[in-house]
């Protein structure tokens, strides 16, 4: 008797096991599962992405490029499992990285991206320098995602280099920054 209630605790110990291993995998949820397959629309680029008219350099790892403009000033990336990747430069008439012009330059350029997240929570709001070049970070999180935005002032251009990732990804958040942190001016 004790040999089969034995037997028979292990079969019903495996079963849960089972069940919850399988319960488990689907409340870790899309962070947790295997890499979706590559889209079919969309353009691989490789490891890193340099343009020399803009001056620039990215890594981006497992990236499609799904957008850019005509005169190449603005670049949109998928990256599988992470989030989108959007890197836009604009030349000024003017040189707009001194400490005169570069503070009011960069605070409207602050107030213009949380006006357009009228219901985000700005979590991260703080000046940064890439390569001496005076910038602004913002993070702002909303109900659909989180989204940073990293903005530099080089001589007369301005970049502005940002990460959207889905509530659905947000564990992936650390991933996106690991590919701001790649983005380099190359002067």
């Amino acid at each position: 008797m004790a040999k089969t209630l034995l037997k028979l605790f292990a079969v019903c110990l495996l079963l849960l096991l089972l069940t919850s291993c399988h319960v488990f995998d689907r409340w870790r949820g899309p962070c947790s599962i295997w890499p979706l397959p590559e889209p079919t629309g969309g353009t691989p680029v490789t490891q890193n992405f340099t343009s020399a008219e803009g001056r620039f350099r990215i890594g981006l790892p497992g990236a499609y490029e799904i957008a850019g403009n005509e005169d190449k000033k603005d670049f949109d990336w998928f990256i599988l499992n992470v989030g989108a990747v959007h890197v836009k430069y604009f030349d000024y008439a003017q040189v707009v990285d001194t400490p005169e012009v570069s503070e009011s330059v960069l605070k409207q350029l602050r107030d213009l991206i949380v006006s357009k997240r009228p219901s985000g929570q700005v979590e991260v709001d703080s000046a940064i320098t890439l390569s001496g070049h005076p910038g602004r970070e913002l993070k702002i999180t909303d109900d659909t995602g989180t989204q940073i935005d990293r903005i530099y002032l080089a001589g007369n251009r301005l970049y502005a280099v940002s990460v959207f990732v889905s509530k659905r990804l947000d564990c992936k958040l650390g991933s996106a920054v690991e590919v701001l942190n790649t983005f380099e001016i190359t002067e």
